[in-house]
C-alpha cells in the first residue's frame, strides 16, 4: 500500500507544478513579449516484481511484472511561437515580425528581449522602459555609414546633431530650348506683328523671316489697315548681330507714310514716318439705332493697344427714358451705366446721367490708359454718344513700339536667377544665385554662358574657368547622352576653397515649345540641426535635418539562437544564453532568418488563454484523482489496523 501512496504524492506534487505554471502564463497574458511554457511529465523508475522470461518448447515467455513509482515533472519547455503585434503610434516602439530577440546590455552583460517597449534617454540612449537597459546595435560615421560587421554598441543618438553643409558638385538641368528660335540676337520673333493707330486708322507691322543668307537673316514686313487690307510692304537683312545691312519698301496709312529702318540701324524694328503719328482722336461720336439697340466699338491707345467695347440702350420704366450701359465685349465687365431723357414731342435729348471709364493696357509696357464715354447733352440726338481720351495720348517719337529683347520667344533665352539655378552651396553652406542664358547660334546649335553669380549678402563674381559653352542637338531635339559643362569660382567670406560645379544638359531638348531650361537636382545643401527621425523594417535609425538631408544615425542589432527555447529567463522580460541554447548569431532584421522590425507596435503575449483553462481543468482533475487514491489508501490502513484490533 505504501507505494500507491507515495505514487500519489507524485501525483499531487506534479499536477501542482502544472497549476503553477499555468498560473504564470495566465498571470502574464498582457506582458509584452512574454513567451509562455507547458509541463511536460514523466513516469518514475518501475519495481520489478518478476522479470520477463523466454518461450520454451513447452512454455510460453512470461512478460515483466513492475509496478509504477509515480511521476515527475520532466521538463518546462517555453513556448517562442510569435504573439500578435498590437499598434501603440509611439514611433519607439518595436515589435519583431519573425524570429529574432533584442540586445540588451547592462555592466558589460548582454540579456535578450522580445519587449521592445523602447524611448531614448535624456542622453540620447535607447534604452528599454521595463529594465531600464540599454539597446543594443551599430552606429553610423559621420558620412552615414554602417558596418554592421562590427560588435554591437549601445544605440545613442545624439539629439542635437547637426548635418554639415556640402558644397555643390553637380548640377543637373532639364526642360526645353524653343527651336524656333531666331539665330543672333533679333528684337523679334519670326513672326511678329505691332499694333498702332495712324490718323484714327488701327494698323499693324507684320514681319516674317523668308530664309537666311550666310550669317544674315531675310525679313519681310507688311503693313495692314484693320480690314486686313496691305498698305505697303519691304524687305529687311540683318546680320548675326542683329544690326540691318539692307531695307527696302514703304507704306502709306492715313497721311502717314511708313518706311522701315535705315542701313546701320541697331533696332530692327525701329520704323519711322514722315507724318504726324497720331493716336486715336481726341474724340468721336457714334450712333447705336433702333429702339432696343446695341453697337460695338474699339478704343485705342497710341500705341495700337486696344480694348473691344459695347455700348447698349434699352427703353426704361418711361417711353421717353433709356438706359445704358458699356461692357466688355469679351468678358462682359461693365465699364459705367447711366439714362438719357428725352423730349416728349422733339425726341431731343433734356438730360442725361452717368458715365463710363474703359481702360486701355498697353501689352508691351504694362501702363493704362482711359478712355471716357459720355451720353449725348441736351439737344442732341439720342444715340450721339462720345469717346474721349480721359488724358492726353502718348504718340511715338517717330519709332514704333517693337518687340522688345525680353519677348518671351526672345533669341537670346536667360535663364532668371530665381527659377534655373537659384541655389547652389560653398563648403560653409553660403548660399548663391547663378545667371545663367542660352542663346541659339545657327539650327540645332546652342551656345551657354554663366553671366553672374551672387551670394546671399549680394556679392557678385564671375567664373574663375569653365562657364561657357555650346550644345549641339541631334535632329530629334535631344542632347548626346552625358553632355556636360563645367564652371568655377572663388568666394571671398571665409577661408573656403573654390566651388567647381558640373553642369549635366543631358536632360535638356531642342523641341518646337516654349523655352522652359530649369534645374532638375543640385547636391548641395547648407547645414541643418536634427529635427526627427524614423526606425525602418531593418531597424535603421534615419535622421531628418532642417537642411533636408536625411542621413542613417544608427542601426538596432537582433539575436537568434538555434534553439531559443534553451534560453534562461531572468525576469523583467528578460532572457539569458545558457549551453544549450546554442551559438548566438547577430545580425540586421530582415537578414538570414531574422524577422522585420514594425515600428509603433509592440508583441503581446502569446498566451492562449483557452488552451490555459483548457490545462487549468486537466490539472485540476488529475490534482483531485491523486488525492483520492491517498483518501482510499487511508481508509485501508484504517481498515487493517481495525483487523487487528479486532
Amino acid at each position: 500500500m505504501m507505494p500507491s501512496l507515495f505514487s500519489a504524492v507524485s501525483g499531487l506534487k506534479g499536477n501542482q507544478e502544472m497549476m503553477d505554471v499555468i498560473g504564470n502564463n495566465i498571470a502574464n497574458v498582457n506582458t509584452p513579449g512574454f513567451k509562455s511554457s507547458s509541463v511536460n511529465f514523466a513516469d518514475l523508475l518501475s519495481q520489478t516484481m518478476k522479470g520477463a522470461s523466454l518461450p520454451t518448447s513447452t512454455t510460453g515467455g512470461t512478460n515483466p511484472i513492475q509496478i509504477g513509482q509515480g511521476t515527475n515533472v520532466a521538463s518546462v519547455d517555453t513556448n517562442f511561437t510569435n504573439g500578435s503585434l498590437q499598434q501603440t503610434g509611439n514611433n519607439t516602439d518595436l515589435g519583431v515580425n519573425g524570429d529574432g530577440l533584442f540586445i540588451l546590455g547592462s555592466g558589460g552583460n548582454q540579456y535578450y528581449t522580445r519587449d521592445g517597449d523602447f524611448s531614448f534617454d535624456a542622453s540620447g540612449n535607447l534604452v528599454s522602459n521595463t529594465n531600464g537597459m540599454t539597446v543594443q546595435g551599430w552606429m553610423a560615421n559621420s558620412s552615414g555609414t554602417i558596418s554592421t560587421s562590427s560588435t554591437p554598441t549601445n544605440v545613442t543618438i545624439n539629439l542635437n546633431a547637426t548635418a554639415p553643409a556640402k558644397a555643390t558638385s553637380s548640377v543637373v538641368m532639364s526642360g526645353n530650348l524653343d527651336s524656333q528660335l531666331n539665330n543672333g540676337t533679333l528684337a523679334f520673333n519670326e513672326s511678329e506683328t505691332v499694333p498702332f493707330v495712324s490718323n484714327g486708322t488701327a494698323a499693324q507691322i507684320n514681319f516674317t523671316q523668308t530664309g537666311t543668307s550666310g550669317t544674315s537673316s531675310l525679313w519681310n514686313w507688311t503693313v495692314t489697315d484693320g480690314t486686313g487690307a496691305s498698305d505697303g510692304s519691304g524687305t529687311m537683312t540683318l546680320d548675326s548681330n542683329g544690326t540691318v545691312t539692307a531695307s527696302s519698301g514703304s507704306a502709306t496709312v492715313g497721311a502717314d507714310t511708313i518706311t522701315p529702318p535705315a542701313t546701320g540701324s541697331t533696332n530692327a524694328n525701329a520704323f519711322t514716318t514722315s507724318g504726324t503719328f497720331t493716336t486715336d482722336p481726341s474724340s468721336q461720336s457714334f450712333s447705336p439705332t433702333g429702339s432696343a439697340a446695341s453697337t460695338s466699338f474699339t478704343a485705342y491707345d497710341g500705341n495700337g493697344n486696344a480694348t473691344n467695347c459695347k455700348l447698349t440702350l434699352t427703353q426704361g420704366s418711361a417711353f421717353n427714358t433709356w438706359d445704358w450701359t458699356v461692357t466688355d465685349a469679351s468678358t462682359g465687365a461693365s465699364y459705367g451705366t447711366g439714362t438719357v431723357t428725352m423730349g416728349s414731342a422733339t425726341g431731343d435729348v433734356t438730360s442725361s446721367t452717368g458715365t463710363a471709364t474703359v481702360p486701355i493696357v498697353n501689352s508691351l509696357t504694362a501702363t493704362t490708359t482711359d478712355y471716357t464715354i459720355t451720353p449725348p447733352i441736351s439737344g442732341t440726338a439720342v444715340n450721339a454718344f462720345t469717346i474721349a481720351l480721359s488724358s492726353a495720348p502718348t504718340t511715338p517719337a517717330g519709332n514704333l513700339v517693337g518687340i522688345g529683347a525680353t519677348s518671351a520667344n526672345a533669341t537670346t533665352f536667360t535663364t532668371p536667377a530665381d527659377d534655373v539655378i537659384p541655389k547652389v552651396y560653398d563648403a560653409l553652406g553660403d548660399q548663391y544665385s547663378v545667371d545663367l542664358a542660352f542663346t541659339k547660334n545657327s539650327v540645332g546649335s546652342w551656345g551657354w554662358n554663366i553671366n553672374s553669380i551672387t551670394d546671399s549678402q549680394g556679392n557678385t563674381y564671375t567664373p574663375s574657368s569653365g562657364g561657357t559653352g555650346s550644345l549641339q542637338f541631334g535632329d530629334t531635339g535631344a542632347l548626346p547622352s552625358g553632355t556636360t559643362g563645367t564652371f568655377s569660382f572663388a568666394p571671398t567670406t571665409g577661408n573656403i576653397a573654390p566651388v567647381s560645379i558640373t553642369l549635366n544638359f543631358s536632360g535638356l531638348t531642342q523641341d518646337d515649345a516654349a523655352n522652359s531650361a530649369a534645374v532638375q537636382s543640385q547636391n548641395g545643401y547648407t547645414s541643418g540641426t536634427l529635427q526627427s527621425y524614423t526606425i525602418d523594417q531593418t531597424g535603421t535609425i534615419t535622421g531628418s535635418f532642417s537642411n533636408g538631408v536625411t542621413q542613417a544615425l544608427g542601426q538596432i542589432a537582433l539575436a537568434n539562437f538555434p534553439n531559443p527555447g534553451g534560453l534562461a529567463s531572468n525576469g523583467n522580460n528578460l532572457y539569458e544564453a545558457t549551453a544549450n541554447s546554442g551559438t548566438i548569431t547577430v545580425q540586421p532584421a530582415g537578414t538570414g532568418s531574422l524577422g522585420t522590425i514594425q515600428t509603433g507596435s509592440l508583441e503581446m503575449s502569446n498566451v492562449n488563454l483557452s488552451q490555459e483553462m483548457s490545462n487549468m481543468i486537466i490539472a485540476q482533475s488529475g490534482f483531485d484523482a491523486n488525492s483520492k487514491v491517498i483518501t482510499t489508501d487511508d481508509q485501508l490502513l484504517q481498515t487493517l489496523v481495525n483487523m487487528v484490533q479486532a
